[in-house]
């Protein structure tokens, strides 16, 4: 995420994250959002309505960039098993380097009925996973991938690993690393058979 151009909504949204991923969303108030942001109240009800609205656009502002982000490397003009990589390799370095949104994400996933509002993460997950199947078609085709391959298996496999991966790191402190990426890469790629 980095820090805010200065905007003022970028601001709001820079703070509003860091404050969800390490205090939750009952654990923030919004008085803390606005202190952090510099905004008045008013300000943030004018961009985001309420607390429930700032949350639930904040998950929309992440993964919207994500997948941008995700389809632009899935449409590069490369081989498909580069374009594979890059995936991988994406998602980790994109983790190593926003950690809070990282973390953010996953409270909003994982704390709806624990007072944070539902997020509908379902059609997020939808979009990266039509382009990894349309990825894993597109080598199928070509011969870069294995005939027969089911593409939407391949497709979950590919978002399993680096999903969990990611996982790891929040749930269990293990360290996210581009050594990491590739040996995630090697073992989805070479398999795990002598």
């Amino acid at each position: 995420m980095g820090t805010p151009d200065g905007s003022t909504r970028d601001r709001i949204v820079f703070e509003a994250t860091r404050l969800f991923a390490e205090q939750g969303y009952a654990g923030t108030s919004v008085r803390e959002i606005v202190e952090a942001s510099g905004v008045t109240k008013p300000t943030l009800y004018y961009w985001f309505g309420n607390k429930e609205g700032l949350f639930t656009q904040l998950v929309d502002v992440h993964l919207d960039s994500w997948n941008t982000r995700l389809a632009a490397k899935m449409r590069e003009d490369i081989p498909v098993t580069d374009r594979i990589r890059a995936y991988i390799r994406t998602v980790i370095q994109d983790a190593m380097e926003k950690p809070e949104v990282v973390a953010f994400l996953a409270q909003a996933f994982h704390q709806a009925g624990q007072g944070a509002p539902a997020v509908d993460c379902n059609r997020f997950l939808i979009v990266e996973a039509r382009l990894l199947t349309e990825l894993a078609a597109e080598g199928i085709a070509s011969g870069e991938l294995r005939a027969g391959l089911d593409p939407s298996s391949v497709a979950l496999v590919l978002m399993g690993a680096a999903h969990t991966r990611i996982g790891a790191s929040v749930h269990a402190g293990v360290p996210l690393t581009l050594e990491a990426a590739e040996a995630t890469l090697e073992i989805l790629l070479s398999g795990v058979m002598a």
